[in-house]
């Protein structure tokens, strides 16, 4: 990886050393950039005449195992998340409760009931999460509906679509403080809706702990929750 970065920037250097033409200098960018390994060439952003550019962070690789994604979304039966919850659809904070059903290890498979105090009746809504090769899938989620939770392989920069959703991990040392308290190591994922057009939204995972903020800025709605709360359900 440090030896493709090196490339990268020698390159680019010796274009602008030479000072090419701006047509000129665009196809070499364009050459330099479709020779280089994607996750180094995507985040590259050109200024100007060609005078600066960025690298992203180096990638933090990891491997593509269920442990992996369950790290930042453990499966545990039993367990209730209860979150704080804001809305531009009516005042104040209410609360938002995610259980955790029946689980499966052999299928990486668990069921959840999400229940919504946002209303006079609760709003209860059941779904599943299950691991395959790619990640975890999710047919609905605290409020971004049926998605892919947890990329996999997970590292910094990964990207993703979904219909006309593009996701992006954003980083994997995020530090998030939410009523519940401070996480760090977190794995934060960014999403632009319809492509950035509808609006934007963005998920934090604590290691070991799993969902502890989601936030969505659409154009007829904006929503957050944030942890308050973990409790295990002891059954005798």
């Amino acid at each position: 990886m440090k030896k493709s970065v090196k490339t990268i920037v020698s390159i680019i250097a010796m274009a602008v050393l030479t000072a090419p033409a701006a047509a000129q200098y665009s196809q070499i960018m364009e050459n330099v950039l479709q020779n280089t390994d994607p996750a180094i060439a995507g985040p590259v952003i050109v200024v100007g005449n060609g005078d600066s550019f960025s690298i992203p962070e180096p990638l933090i690789l990891r491997p593509e195992t269920k442990d992996t994604a369950t790290e930042f979304f453990p499966m545990v039966k039993n367990r209730i998340y209860e979150y704080e919850y804001t809305s531009s659809e009516f005042l104040g904070a209410r609360k938002l409760t995610i259980e955790y059903l029946d689980y499966s290890e052999k299928e990486g498979f668990i069921t959840a009931r999400l229940t919504a105090y946002n209303r006079t009746t609760p709003w209860v809504e059941d779904y599943s999460v299950q691991f395959k090769g790619d990640g975890l899938h999710a047919t609905s989620s605290p409020l971004g509906g049926p998605r892919v939770e947890i990329p996999l392989p997970l590292y910094q920069n990964r990207s993703w679509t979904e219909g006309s959703h593009y996701s992006r991990v954003t980083s994997l040392k995020h530090k998030a403080t939410v009523p519940a308290g401070t996480f760090e190591g977190c794995l934060k994922i960014l999403t632009r809706i319809g492509g950035g057009d509808a609006g934007s939204a963005y998920r934090i995972y604590a290691p070991g702990v799993g969902l502890v903020e989601e936030a969505l800025s659409a154009e007829d709605r904006q929503d957050h929750i944030r942890l308050v709360a973990i409790k295990q359900v002891v059954q005798l």
